[in-house]
């Protein structure tokens, strides 16, 4: 450590520099924070492809607000619900509040309270089965000859979601109780 002392002394500085990442680059640093959180990395990436499309691939402390109003033009050009929209401000936002802590950047993150207009008015409510529609369904699947006969009946009993049902085990189904552990 022999350049990071003078006279004899620690140079504190030039020590919190050694440790600062070499490149400030949005990709590297969404990178670093994907390699620092336990979080799902294709959401987080999409979001920055996006940015990196119509802003560029920049310095961290070089992205203004002006970039964050191309951004959510962009959105409404490719018509992405409102929804997705706000998931991707928010990874954004975790990414650039990660950068300026590391990099010590002392500025307001461009990309917190973003307002979307007409934020959840493009909701498509979805519709609940009639009874009838319920039975009918049910007795097609479970007259077919299909190895999965079962599935719509206990998805419309349930209220699972189908990755739950189709993710159960033998050790989930409980017969005797008529119970079904859903498990991460």
């Amino acid at each position: 450590m022999g350049s990071l002392r003078t006279g004899g002394k620690l140079d504190y500085k030039a020590a919190a520099r050694s440790l600062m990442p070499k490149s400030t680059l949005l990709s590297e640093m969404m990178q670093e924070y994907l390699s620092v959180r336990d979080i799902s990395e294709k959401p987080v990436k999409i979001a920055v492809k996006h940015l990196i499309a119509v802003a560029g691939d920049r310095e961290i402390a070089d992205y203004t607000r002006e970039d964050v109003r191309v951004f959510l033009s962009y959105m409404r050009q490719r018509e992405v619900k409102t929804a997705t929209v706000r998931r991707k401000l928010n990874s954004l936002s975790a990414i650039f509040n990660y950068s300026y802590a590391e990099l010590d950047i002392e500025r307001r993150n461009p990309w917190t309270r973003v307002v979307i207009p007409q934020e959840g008015k493009d909701v498509d409510r979805r519709g609940s089965f009639t009874v009838d529609q319920l039975l009918g369904g049910y007795k097609q699947a479970l007259s077919s000859s299909s190895n999965v006969q079962l599935l719509f009946p206990i998805l419309g009993e349930t209220g699972c979601r189908l990755a739950e049902v189709v993710g159960l085990k033998v050790r989930d189904v409980d017969l005797d109780n008529r119970v079904l552990h859903i498990r991460p």
